[in-house]
């Protein structure tokens, strides 16, 4: 399943229609459309939960100073964030990467000082995106339009 989003990722210059987005709506439409509804689902709420994880190592990273392994860190971040869409979370990611690359301790302390804020609203937007706006297959069955409601025949069994 990870392979197939590995070769579903990474679509460059894409406009999202915004400034500055949160979330590029149709990286998780992509997502959606290629694997099955509850794989979509998993995998959210393992990203979700996991750069919680990550951003805890990012910041003890920074503490200690380590600033090589704090740019492989947020280089896993910015790609993991960018596959699901994070856009904000995966820019801001690769900015601490590569302060880091240049040795700007202080920089990437105040980039990685702005990692919770981006991502909370990351969490909060793909947690919109599968009540609200998801795909079909995806959004929980209260949000569903039943078949007589999108105008299709229903069947009796």
């Amino acid at each position: 399943m990870l392979g197939k989003l590995a070769g579903i990722s990474g679509r460059p210059g894409v406009d999202t229609g915004t400034d500055d987005p949160a979330l590029d709506r149709l990286q998780l439409e992509s997502l959606a459309a290629h694997l099955p509804a509850d794989s979509v689902r998993q995998l959210l709420a393992a990203f979700s939960d996991q750069i919680g994880t990550q951003i805890l190592s990012i910041e003890a990273l920074c503490g200690a100073g380590d600033l090589a392994t704090l740019a492989r860190e947020a280089h896993s971040l910015a790609g993991c964030s960018g596959n699901f869409g994070a856009l904000k979370l995966s820019r801001l990611a690769r900015e601490i990467e590569t302060a880091c690359e240049n040795a700007d301790a202080e920089g990437s302390a105040r980039l990685v000082s702005r990692l919770s804020a981006a991502a909370a609203e990351a969490s909060a937007g793909l947690r919109d995106w599968l009540s609200i706006e998801g795909c079909p297959g995806v959004l929980p069955t209260r949000h569903r339009r039943s078949r007589r409601a999108q105008g299709k025949p229903v069947s009796r069994v």
